[in-house]
């Protein structure tokens, strides 16, 4: 798998934001949930978003990721997990530990390699977002201001 990592970004954080940091496309305040049990991709993911602005929590397993919420302030903006982690775990188990840690209502991404018509079946069926791999910069950053621009839209004043 590959990640595209642009080596700078310049991007001007305070035209147009919204209370929460983000604008149109930009996702730069959010604080994403990382799962992936390959190091490497890990790292790439969390040094990407972090080009982006987000604040990340990188973790292995979702039961990780949900022992190391309560060091954050807040809750999660959303939550990207590989489809198949170690150990035999389904990512979509992974997102649904971190939701559950959250207080539930955190939107969550899948990413897969796997092109079986089965298993993309059984991923999209889970309810979650679905990104193949390997992860395309724009198309990610496009994806999670996407979510996130949706799930504050569906928010209640005062959450």
């Amino acid at each position: 798998m590959a990640v595209n990592v642009p080596l700078a970004a310049t991007t001007d954080r305070t035209a147009g934001q919204t209370k929460k940091g983000m604008s149109g496309d930009s996702i730069s305040g959010a604080f994403i949930v990382v799962i992936e049990g390959e190091p490497d991709v890990l790292a790439a993911l969390e040094l990407l978003l972090e080009v982006f602005g987000c604040t990340v929590l990188a973790a292995a397993a979702g039961e990780q990721a949900a022992a190391r919420l309560h060091g954050f302030a807040k809750p999660p903006d959303a939550i990207i997990a590989d489809y198949r982690l170690d150990g035999g775990t389904l990512g979509t188990d992974a997102i649904r530990t971190v939701q559950q840690a959250a207080g539930g209502g955190v939107p969550g991404i899948l990413l897969t390699g796997d092109t079986s018509p089965e298993r993309i079946r059984e991923a999209r069926a889970s309810g979650f977002r679905l990104m193949h791999k390997p992860v395309r910069t724009a198309v990610l950053k496009s994806l999670l201001a996407e979510i996130l621009g949706s799930a504050a839209s569906h928010r209640k004043p005062g959450n």
